[in-house]
């Protein structure tokens, strides 16, 4: 992989590509779910085309149900 040409998003700007809040993202990083993402030292990133690549597999980021508390697929 060539880092000097990919296009790198932030997690401010894939939770707004995405349509859901940070703190979900950030959540669902923290348990394994959502796109593969690097980091480096505190700042997380997340390479454009995997993320679409995630998209286009039909990935979701799952949400937290009212009543389990755990978080589970759309």
């Amino acid at each position: 992989m060539d880092f000097r040409n990919t296009n790198w998003l932030t997690r401010d700007d894939l939770s707004q590509i995405l349509g859901i809040s940070r703190s979900t993202l950030d959540n669902a990083a923290a348990r394994g779910y959502g796109p593969p993402f690097y980091r480096v030292g505190r700042l997380i990133r997340y390479d454009a085309t995997e993320v679409q690549a995630w998209i286009d597999a039909g990935y979701t980021v799952p949400k937290r149900t009212a009543t389990s508390g755990f978080f589970e697929t759309n």
